[in-house]
């Protein structure tokens, strides 16, 4: 494999014939594909390039570019209009996503430093090398085959990564996903793979910083076998009538119980739940449920939130058993994280009794349920979570069900920006803003997440302005860096979206995966995210 090219710091050929060879980068510049999308940012290029050929580029100012390259009035105020500043910030930012893509091989580069108008050109020694393919196969494996690539630092995999996506390899044709690695060693390995779906980049791999997660490439662009989703029981506790959830999903009026008083506390709303009418009925006091149920091995779901008066500052313990299983002591405000909000705890492999019925009995004096959901489990591992931006219930080709946007605090729910008018399923709506999700998952595993978004509003060939850079955020689980100062725009490049999946996360004390969107640029976004118990 090629190395690296290396640059030297400085300026180019300033001698000779007038600058001829950075006149020369600078039309091949202007003509890209990139800068013709961009007239405002190649007027203020060409303006302080010609000045700098001329030998005036210390006469360059902010108000001289302003007037002389964007066509604004002598009475333009630097103070007062913040135009060349963003812009200047836009035109740093191209030009380095175009010596990263279409400019990649060029001997000289350019280069504006941050805080001058005056342009460097800078001699770049080993990049003629990148004309050559050495270490990459002419064509794509077969279908389900995988290529792997190694690279040892970061360098290395950037100068790959900008060889993968030179457009005569047509390595990023539809049906054709890059898989590369980024700086600071995030990502150990680059693939290229070809899937049924085209278009999609998949990415895999370690956080950056010190943590210390497994990864991997996804092979397979595989989200697993069907759910039972559709076959579970529901039920909703201390109501005499059924509801209709969020997701579609009918759940019965109580019953199958012995003990215990119903108690109604209507709530408009409740944290990380889309669905308060579920909360506002329930069952509390000495009282126990005996649930019929066919053979199987079932996994259960219990739902709280703390809705008494008075609550708030006190603890009221909920102890319960399910089955002949030990004794489990709760306290759904700590769990929850407040009241009025969603606790939500997941018990696998549970089995009925010699009766046939799944046993669950609450002892306390103060115990209480909202809701309880028995769904088929056909592993031994936890059933699968998968949840989408989306108010509904979303289904995929393979008959897996996608719930409805819930867990969630903070952010907002809404739909993706996709050119013309088009769509993508999985891609089509978004979570953003500085959120954070609290995904329910059965204590005692190892689970991996996966992650889904998709860019569709910053860059030239979307809605917003800007690109590189405009779109920056950091995710976290459970305290560990997932992501650091992830660029989406600048992963995602050419693809229709990007699927990140981590592996080796434990669940907190209350059983909980918790997913923290950080802003750091602007605000993180997620389309869908997938847990899947290892």
């Amino acid at each position: 494999m090629a190395t690296s090219p290396t640059i030297r710091r400085g300026k180019g050929n300033t001698s000779g014939s007038a600058y001829a060879t950075e006149r020369a980068e600078l039309q091949a510049v202007l003509s890209s594909q990139s800068f013709q999308r961009a007239p405002s940012l190649s007027r203020i290029l060409t303006y302080i390039c010609n000045e700098y050929f001329n030998g005036q580029a210390e006469q360059v100012k902010e108000y001289s570019i302003a007037v002389e390259a964007l066509g604004r009035g002598n009475d333009f105020d630097p103070q007062a209009d913040s135009i060349v500043r963003v812009d200047l910030h836009l035109l740093r930012k191209r030009l380095q996503d175009y010596y990263a893509s279409e400019g990649a091989s060029h001997r000289i580069q350019i280069e504006l430093p941050r805080g001058s108008y005056t342009p460097e050109f800078l001699r770049v020694e080993g990049a003629d090398s990148q004309e050559s393919d050495g270490g990459l196969p002419a064509a794509l494996p077969e279908t389900g085959q995988s290529l792997l690539l190694p690279v040892s630092t970061a360098e290395a995999a950037e100068s790959l990564w900008r060889r993968l996506n030179r457009p005569r390899l047509g390595w990023l044709a539809a049906g054709a996903i890059a898989v590369c690695g980024v700086a600071a060693g995030v990502f150990s390995a680059v693939g290229v793979h070809r899937y049924a779906q085209p278009g999609l980049a998949v990415l895999a791999g370690a956080p950056a910083g010190g943590a210390s997660l497994a990864a991997e490439i996804l092979h397979h662009f595989n989200w697993g076998a069907p759910d039972a989703l559709d076959q579970a029981i529901r039920i909703r506790c201390g109501a005499n009538q059924p509801y209709k959830d969020s997701a579609g999903f009918t759940w019965l009026p109580d019953r199958d119980f012995t003990g215990g008083t119903a108690f109604h506390r209507p709530l408009p709303r409740v944290a990380r739940s889309q669905d308060p009418q579920l909360y506002s009925w329930g069952r509390e006091g000495v009282f126990r449920y005996a649930i019929p149920v066919r053979p199987g091995s079932y996994e259960l779901h219990l739902f709280f939130a703390e809705s008494k008066p008075g609550i708030r500052d006190a603890q009221r313990d909920d102890s319960f058993t399910i089955g002949g299983g030990p004794a489990v002591s709760l306290d759904v405000v700590s769990d929850a994280g407040g009241v009025r909000t969603a606790a939500e705890k997941v018990y696998p492999n549970i089995h009925p009794g010699t009766d046939g019925r799944i046993h669950i009995s609450f002892w306390s004096l103060q115990a209480f349920v909202n809701a309880i959901e028995i769904m088929p489990q056909t592993d031994k591992l936890p059933n699968p979570v998968r949840v989408i931006a989306q108010p509904t219930l979303f289904t995929d080709t393979g008959g897996r069900h996608w719930l409805p946007d819930r867990y969630y605090r903070g952010g907002r729910e809404t739909a993706a920006m996709f050119p013309n008018g088009a769509s993508a399923g999985l891609f089509s709506r978004e979570h953003y803003g500085n959120f954070s999700y609290a995904i329910p998952v059965a204590a005692g595993y190892r689970y991996q997440v996966t992650l889904y978004m998709a860019e569709h509003y910053w860059g030239p060939e979307n809605s917003g302005l800007g690109g590189v850079g405009s779109r920056v955020f950091d995710v976290r689980c459970n305290g560990l860096d997932l992501l650091r100062n992830f660029d989406l725009y600048k992963t995602q490049g050419k693809a229709n979206g990007v699927a990140i999946r981590f592996r080796d996360l434990r669940p907190n004390a209350q059983g909980k995966l918790m997913l923290r969107f950080l802003p750091v640029v602007n605000y993180p976004l997620v389309n869908a995210i997938q847990v899947q118990a290892e």
